[in-house]
């Protein structure tokens, strides 16, 4: 049986999108589920998650696996660590995650005898891996007051003739809410990332959204207008 050109370039169009699904469906349910259930994605199994995925389905999707990453925040949960002499209310939405994962509302990441770092927000999977990150993290820095701060941000971002390429920091703004000094500013270079700090007593504490978040200033200084020293 012989197809005119015009129908079979259809057919096999047709067969490549079948055989896509087929490929998303088998790695994202390799591991039988109730229907309305989903994967829980943290930040200890994302390599495990993206290799059962594999390069050939996310090349498929153009690294693009649909995880409503887009979607605002319909409730914000409260924060509170040992470390951290701050709480905080961090953005959240159930459906983050799509309708293959969920996640939770924020993950305290330990490595080493390091601080904790905090990563919270929406998922996404992007770079040229296509690898998982949350959109903000959390984490401790050395309490310095908002002038030093100012003054080492401007030298570490300083011009150098001889680079490839130079990030620029915009000098940082700051404001007090409730007692608390908070500072914001944005550093742009392959990206643009905006960046907020709370000044603390024992600690300062940085604010930052990842590379492809495309968070605005305002969005970030809104988390950080949530902190409140403990009781």
């Amino acid at each position: 049986m012989k197809f005119e050109p015009k129908y079979l370039l259809l057919i096999t169009t047709a067969m490549f999108f079948v055989v896509v699904l087929l490929l998303t469906y088998v790695a994202l349910n390799r591991n039988p589920k109730a229907a309305n259930q989903r994967t829980l994605l943290e930040n200890h199994n994302y390599q495990e998650v993206r290799d059962e995925i594999g390069d050939e389905t996310f090349a498929a999707l153009k690294c693009d696996l649909n995880l409503r990453e887009n979607l605002p925040a319909d409730e914000y949960i409260p924060f509170e660590h040992e470390d951290f002499e701050i709480t905080l209310d961090l953005p959240f939405n159930k459906a983050w995650g799509g309708e293959s994962f969920f996640i939770p509302p924020y993950e305290i990441i330990e490595i080493g005898t390091s601080s904790p770092r905090v990563s919270f927000g929406p998922i996404k999977n992007g770079g040229h891996d296509c690898s998982f990150f949350r959109y903000f993290d959390l984490s401790i820095d050395d309490a310095i007051n908002p002038d030093v701060f100012a003054d080492r941000l401007i030298d570490k971002y300083e011009y150098d003739p001889e680079a490839d390429y130079n990030d620029l920091v915009h000098p940082p703004t700051f404001e007090n809410i409730g007692g608390i000094t908070i500072g914001s500013y944005q550093i742009t270079g392959a990206c643009a990332t905006n960046h907020a700090v709370i000044f603390g007593k024992e600690h300062n504490y940085l604010l930052d959204s990842s590379c492809e978040s495309f968070i605005e200033e305002e969005e970030l200084l809104n988390i950080a207008r949530t902190a409140r020293f403990k009781q």
